[in-house]
């Protein structure tokens, strides 16, 4: 059976409900925000985008219809892809573009990427090609040899809608700077940070959870290492980002994600794939044959050669975000059933189980009501079991999509059915007739990021 709305709910229900590792990694909860003043460290300005009370927003206007998860790069001033430079999505696939400004969207000669939106006009040198459509709202400007494999839209009308891409919390206070000289070393963990140094030869070890600093600078040969294995990483950089060093994940995951609060041109000169850098009040240059991941900065610009390799970021990490979800042996499965239980809480379970249980009884054609309730009680409990993780459905071989994906998925669709499935039946009070019309109290939308799960059979 293939995952349509209620089987796609029950592969949800089936590796449990929800984000990491019972780390304390999770971003700052609402009843904290009250409590935390503004604070920033000497020397730095309140950010663009931060209110009196530190409390910062970091928005973008879209086209009505779209989503920032559409696209592997947006410039909300433009997009310029230098010779050869390519955008690409985690499958190697030409990624979508989109420049929202008054700049456009430029393609160098030989430079190669998805569909291209633009809300100004878009321009193409010779040899370079867009895999897909071209909505511009003023004109296509081709050169020789450049070639547009789908269909162009010219003077187009957008309506556009602020869409919200980053939210911080600004702390109250500040450790120490770490300012690390050649040859030295150090692990830190999550919290907030004066700034942070890696100069030549040093290394910076980071633990899993949400670090803000005032400055970042990671020097030619220094290395950052990131433990990203069990939870995301995401940093908040408010006043100064320079990246010419070594990025090292531990974990090929997308779950690192780099949002810079600052104004002052960005030079990205480390290989980031994988991860999403977040600039919406700077420019960003990906330097020459650099590898970087989505971009969504005010011009976005690719160097010769360079390369974007764009995955879309999610907290939930149920495992290497690479793994196939077709090969994951029972630990993994166990693991990743174990982790969603544990980030989303036993409530969020016990709605999942109800709706295991309805989806038990509905496939099961009862002929009575007492049917009805045997096969959803029987289901629930087995569920609600707390040895429920050790006995997860595998998918079948055929199944190639990646940890990556389902966990993306699920930190979508997850509070959505929540939200929706609240009042569900229990068991025992399910008839023939409510298992047939019951409707949620809100409806059960399917986000795109779960589309992919369609195409996997469950054993």
């Amino acid at each position: 059976m293939r995952a349509n709305v209620y089987i796609r709910s029950a592969v949800i229900a089936l590796v449990g409900c929800s984000i990491s590792a019972g780390c304390d990694t999770t971003p700052v909860r609402k009843s904290e925000i009250a409590s935390h003043a503004k604070a920033l460290p000497p020397g730095t300005s309140l950010p663009q985008g931060c209110d009196s009370t530190g409390q910062c927003k970091a928005q973008i206007s879209l086209p009505v219809g779209m989503s920032t998860g559409g696209f592997a790069v947006i410039g909300t001033t433009g997009v310029r892809l230098s010779p050869r430079a390519q955008v690409l999505d985690a499958s190697s696939q030409p990624a979508p573009i989109a420049g929202l400004g008054a700049t456009g969207v430029y393609l160098g000669a030989s430079s190669s990427s998805g569909s291209v939106v633009s809300l100004a006009n878009v321009s193409m040198d010779g040899q370079s090609t867009v895999f897909g459509t071209v909505q511009a709202a003023g004109t296509l400007t081709r050169q020789l040899g450049a070639i547009v494999t789908g269909k162009v839209s010219e003077h187009v009308v957008f309506q556009t809608s602020p869409a919200q891409v980053a939210t911080l919390s600004l702390p109250a206070s500040y450790q120490p700077a770490v300012n690390l000289e050649p040859g030295q070393s150090k692990t830190i963990t999550a919290g907030s940070y004066g700034g942070l140094t890696v100069k030549t030869s040093a290394q910076l070890s980071m633990g899993p959870g949400t670090y803000v600093v005032s400055n970042f600078d990671l020097e030619p040969s220094g290395k950052l290492v990131l433990d990203n294995r069990n939870a995301a990483i995401e940093l908040h950089v408010l006043s100064s980002l320079l990246c010419k060093g070594t990025f090292a994940p531990m974990a090929q995951t997308a779950n690192l994600r780099i949002v810079y609060w600052g104004t002052n041109d960005v030079s990205l000169e480390c290989n980031v794939a994988g991860a999403a850098l977040i600039a919406t009040n700077a420019n960003v240059n990906v330097a020459d044959r650099i590898t970087a991941g989505s971009i969504i900065a005010a011009t976005a610009q690719l160097g010769a050669d360079a390369k974007v390799v764009a995955k879309s970021f999610h907290r939930f990490t149920s495992g290497p975000g690479n793994a196939i979800l077709g090969q994951l042996d029972a630990a993994a499965r166990t693991l990743a059933c174990q982790r969603v239980d544990q980030y989303f809480g036993s409530a969020s379970r016990e709605i999942a189980c109800r709706f295991q249980g309805l989806a038990a009884a509905k496939y099961s054609y009862p002929a009575t009501d007492a049917d009805a309730r045997s096969s959803c009680l029987t289901a629930y409990q087995a569920c609600m079991s707390p040895t429920h993780c050790n006995s997860v459905q595998a998918f079948t071989a055929s199944c190639n999509v990646t940890v990556d994906t389902r966990d993306l998925c699920l930190e979508k669709s997850i509070p959505l059915r929540d939200a929706a499935e609240g009042n569900l039946f229990a068991c025992n009070d399910l008839t023939i007739y409510r298992v047939y019309t019951f409707r949620g109290q809100q409806p059960l939308v399917t986000p795109v990021e779960c589309l992919p799960l369609d195409a996997c059979i469950l054993k």
